[in-house]
């Protein structure tokens, strides 16, 4: 077996995907399934599926080894697999930041932000014209006293 110390978990790049021995969040060491952004998880787990999962024999309805499994019989090191293989370009464009799907994602999370801020600013605006009344009541009440002042006392109270 590889050496544990100092093992930790693997990482991806943008449009890649990875199994890789590591050591996740102080789990104990394992086969780790990572992908970055632009491949999507069901894409590990198709990984996963194909590495691990027991294939079931319809004649005898006995299971076969997984491959991990395989290679362990065989004598191999499962702590030294690695496999990586990164998207193509062109299919990497539609879920990476800007592409389709973030798009979409992006635009539901703006149309929510929008309806969000129409509401704030309507309590905004009424707050607005109560603050204007009040102004003007504040303004019309220094005129009546202004008059009362001068001596002009037929000036209605507000």
């Amino acid at each position: 077996m590889a050496e544990t110390r100092g093992l930790r978990a693997p990482r991806a790049r943008a449009g890649q995907l990875k199994a890789k021995w590591g050591r996740i969040d102080g789990d104990s060491p394992d086969l780790c399934y990572v992908w970055g952004p632009g491949v999507a998880r069901a894409d590990a787990a198709l990984l996963h599926g194909a590495l691990s999962s027991r294939q079931c024999m319809p004649l005898s309805m006995d299971f076969e080894p997984s491959f991990m499994e395989d290679l362990k019989a065989r004598g191999y090191d499962i702590s030294t697999l690695e496999i990586s293989v990164c998207k193509k370009p062109e299919h990497a464009q539609a879920d990476e930041p800007g592409g389709v799907s973030t798009t979409i994602e992006a635009l539901g999370a703006a149309s929510e932000e929008i309806a969000r801020l129409k509401h704030e600013l309507a309590r905004v605006k009424d707050d607005l014209e109560f603050a204007t009344d009040c102004v003007k009541r504040a303004d019309a009440e220094i005129e009546r006293l202004r008059a009362l002042e001068d001596g002009e006392p037929s000036v209605p109270k507000l």
